[in-house]
């Protein structure tokens, strides 16, 4: 089965860029910052997940990053139940990298912890609260007109997760997905826990098939140079991530400081959880 790169990954890679790579000597100052380093994304809907956890006193680049009697425990911190995570070994150009591997179903809107224990007693740890459970709809859904708008409704969504989507059409045989978030107006009723998007195919489609001379997209504004006549299928798709409160350090929103949410204590990286899911329409091609 072939893996989806979605833009969260990308995101994550980006985060690995950034607090882990360079020279291949130890950094002083990110020796001094912590102890471990954590960067893990908790799909929700996965039964298996995986946290990559490194040893800051270890270059980056070493055959090994994790120290011996290192211990890497998981958390459900309501529960009160402790699992110890075993090492799943991955080769990378004859550098080791250590992903810990999470057999454990996650429950809507609960704190996790993840510990990362050294011999010597030194530790970092970072928590993980998972998002609710997204209520969708989107009105209409069926034989929608290219230029229609359609209303995608996502409720109970707190004020301190958030949506991300991905648009996504079939063209020339091939699904095609954009991240739209960026460039489309999400409201946000913090009220009703609600998040909605008002657009039409059209607008959507202007940002996948922008005319080669456009170089800033808007949504609605970028023209398409493909119409919804010449898609492969009828069949669209908005893909959407349910992110819980840690991504707001990823992106950052109005509603919340940033620094109420949870970083990892005593060391480096990101923790978080996620869910996805997609809503299906329909296109009136004529």
């Amino acid at each position: 089965m072939a893996i989806r790169l979605t833009y969260l990954v990308f995101i994550l890679f980006v985060l690995v860029l950034v607090y882990g790579c360079g020279s291949k000597e130890i950094n002083p100052l990110e020796d001094d910052r912590g102890i471990f380093s954590f960067y893990g994304a908790l799909d929700m809907d996965r039964p298996v997940n995986f946290i990559r956890v490194r040893d800051l006193r270890i270059p980056l680049l070493a055959e090994q990053t994790i120290g011996e009697n290192t211990i890497v425990e998981f958390e459900d911190i309501e529960q009160g139940s402790l699992t110890i995570l075993q090492d799943s070994i991955v080769q990378i150009n004859d550098h080791t990298i250590h992903n810990y591997v999470l057999n454990q179903a996650l429950r809507p809107r609960q704190p996790y912890r993840i510990t990362a224990r050294r011999g010597d007693g030194a530790q970092s740890e970072s928590i993980a609260t998972t998002p609710g459970i997204t209520v969708t709809s989107a009105v209409p859904d069926e034989n929608v007109i290219c230029r229609q708008r359609i209303t995608f409704q996502f409720d109970n969504v707190l004020p301190t997760e958030q949506i991300r989507a991905e648009a996504g059409f079939e063209y020339e045989n091939e699904m095609r997905w954009f991240e739209i978030t960026r460039f489309c107006e999400f409201n946000r009723d913090v009220i009703e826990n609600r998040i909605t998007l008002e657009v039409s195919p059209i607008d959507l489609l202007g940002l996948i098939f922008p005319p080669r001379n456009v170089n800033i997209l808007t949504c609605p504004g970028t023209p398409s140079t493909v119409s919804c006549n010449e898609l492969s299928s009828n069949i669209a798709q908005l893909r959407f991530y349910h992110l819980g409160p840690e991504w707001q350090r990823v992106f950052p929103v109005i509603q919340v400081n940033p620094e109420n949410v949870m970083d990892v204590e005593n060391g480096l990286g990101f923790f978080g959880a996620y869910r996805q899911d997609v809503i299906t329409y329909s296109l009136s091609v004529d």
